[in-house]
């Protein structure tokens, strides 16, 4: 996605428009204008305070071949990922382990070839239900 078209996607995406965004991080709106049609190259001071005041990576903003920001991750997800490969799985691997029942439900193929468990109590007498034999 080019440049221009980038940019004003993500301004009108925030309900602003170009002149605040300039104006935020110090600059006059025609220098925005000139970079964001690549008249001039951006500074990479200007480019990390537009990436944050845009909430996107300077990367994505940068680079015309993304068409879409890269997914960020919070603290707990990066930690969560951080375990997954320490551990040696894959993330799907460790997916499909997390979402495996601990206990198989009743009626499963694990359960279709077991002995039922004897819990009933008696009275010694009788069965049961109580009842004399």
């Amino acid at each position: 996605m080019k440049r221009a078209t980038k940019l004003e996607t993500l301004i009108r995406q925030q309900n602003l428009r170009q002149g605040e965004v300039a104006r935020a991080i110090g600059i006059p709106g025609s220098r925005l204008s000139e970079w964001k049609n690549n008249k001039w190259p951006m500074p990479a001071e200007v480019a990390l305070k537009l990436a944050r005041a845009l909430d996107v990576s300077v990367e994505y903003l940068l680079d015309e071949k993304l068409d879409e920001p890269p997914v960020s991750y919070d603290e707990d997800i990066r930690y969560l990922l951080q375990v997954i490969e320490d551990s040696g799985l894959t993330v799907r691997e460790a997916a499909r382990r997390l979402l495996q029942p601990v206990n198989p439900p009743l009626g499963s193929a694990a359960f279709a070839n077991s002995e039922p468990a004897r819990t009933e109590k008696t009275n010694g007498a009788g069965d049961a239900r109580g009842r004399k034999r």
